[in-house]
């Protein structure tokens, strides 16, 4: 493996966070035009994570707070609210005040979620509007130095010769990591159980101890492990034919159709971004 040719995931994402919140940082300042009655903001500015810290969704929100915080005047605070696959977050936004104050970073398993669960404390759509697309990056599957599964071919055949003996990782029932799982075993007839996590650096610990087979992750935990040869990347959801890491495969590669993308953006409450981002638009 020539390491030298992996992009550090936090240096590259912070380039592609930059390029992104070119538009996000536009709409926060429609949000300054639309209150300057209030002057707003006139006081810090909570941005709700649905995950524990250390884990994707948390560090591109430490990522973009502070220079977020600069632009606007004043600190913008990353608050963790973790579990229910980033539902409680999501649920927090939604009751609290629309004045702007709260926002919440929200992984693509947001809109998995109004799919999949009909009793949701919050209407997924509704009582949410876009602020910006923050980042996108695809997921991997990984497995510690030792694992005996060799590679992405050998861990398909292994769970569809011995249904349910592996495990794979998660951050929650309904994540992106989740569905890709199922989607899986679905298109290649295997079976393997399915851990849940409430996000963080749980899903990596408990691989680098042996007590999971296979994590599920995004690149920008995935890559540093990858990079200090902590954890062999099995696949990537990058797109056929790309190769996220080198010689890493893509899971398109052999299940058409297997390219995903993880993806972070900023909501906040209907009735507030709503008006702000009309406010925003010249």
């Amino acid at each position: 493996m020539n390491s030298s040719t992996i992009h550090h995931p936090v240096r590259t994402l912070g380039h592609t966070i930059g390029r992104s919140w070119v538009l996000a940082l536009g709409l926060m300042a429609g949000l300054g035009i639309a209150h300057a009655q209030d002057s707003w903001p006139a006081r810090p500015i909570k941005l709700l994570v649905g995950f524990a810290p250390g884990g994707s969704s948390d560090m591109v929100a430490r990522l973009i707070a502070t220079p977020l915080g600069e632009r606007l005047g004043q600190p913008v605070v990353v608050e963790n609210r973790a579990g229910a696959g980033g539902n409680i977050a999501a649920d927090a936004v939604a009751k609290a005040a629309p004045d702007g104050y709260t926002l919440v970073l929200l992984p693509s398993g947001h809109s998995s979620n109004a799919a999949m669960k009909k009793n949701l404390p919050f209407d997924p759509v509704n009582d949410f509007a876009w602020v910006s697309t923050v980042t996108t990056y695809p997921l991997t599957l990984s497995v510690k130095p030792n694992s005996p599964i060799t590679s992405f071919n050998d861990f398909i055949q292994r769970v569809k010769s011995e249904p349910n003996r592996y495990t794979y990782t998660s951050v929650g029932v309904g994540t992106a990591m989740h569905l890709v799982g199922e989607w899986l075993m679905a298109e290649s007839g295997g079976m393997a159980t399915h851990v849940p996590f409430k996000g963080g650096t749980a899903p990596m610990m408990e691989l680098l101890v042996g007590r999971v087979d296979v994590m599920i992750d995004t690149m920008t935990t995935t890559a540093p492990l990858f990079k200090d040869n902590r954890v062999r990347v099995l696949a990537t959801t990058a797109p056929a034919g790309q190769n996220a890491l080198p010689g890493v495969p893509s899971v398109a590669d052999i299940f058409p159709g297997g390219g995903v993308r993880f993806l972070a953006g900023h909501r906040g409450h209907q009735r507030h971004t709503a008006s702000d981002r009309r406010s925003a638009q010249p």
